[in-house]
């Protein structure tokens, strides 16, 4: 078995997806056991923000996937990084797959009224930038030097801050 560290991509515990699988069966595991109930029943407002979270989700995890896709490098953290993407979604939001997990996470509480999806969140932000986010930017930072060092005094890490 060979040593993750001496492998060519950041070392994580588990692919990012997971995370948000993760997340999600314990919102609806939380909802069972300890309800909580703060969100509107039906197709009110939740409902509908709920439906343009999970539409900017997708749009953003989507466009990132395909960006890669259009620079040649490897989506899956497993396989090594071929170069850096700071085109397409990239140019204004380093992590934009993982903003969209945010997002998505955030939709589903709002459109089916899980309450535990929302409380959830901060933890999947605080799981993904520091079991994902913060290993991946060492890894890119020893790849690929100055030019990734660039990009992140130009990008910022989630969009907003």
């Amino acid at each position: 078995m060979s040593d993750n560290q001496n492998e060519d991509n950041p070392g994580l515990i588990m692919p990012p997806p997971y995370f948000l699988g993760i997340a999600l069966v314990a919102a609806f595991v939380g909802q069972n056991l300890w309800p909580v109930i703060f969100l509107p029943r039906g197709l009110g407002w939740a409902f509908y923000l709920g439906l343009l979270l999970i539409i900017c989700a997708m749009a953003l995890a989507v466009s990132g996937v395909r960006e890669f896709g259009k620079q040649g490098t490897n989506v899956r953290p497993t396989q090594p990084a071929i170069n850096i993407v700071t085109s397409g979604p990239f140019q204004h939001i380093r992590n934009p797959m993982y903003a969209g997990f945010l997002l998505l996470l955030a939709g589903v509480g709002f459109v089916i009224a899980l309450e535990w999806a929302l409380l959830l969140v901060p933890v999947l932000w605080v799981a993904l930038h520091v079991l994902v986010v913060t290993r991946e930017e060492r890894y890119l930072t020893a790849k690929f030097g100055a030019e990734y060092e660039a990009y992140l005094g130009q990008v910022r890490r989630w969009g907003l801050f």
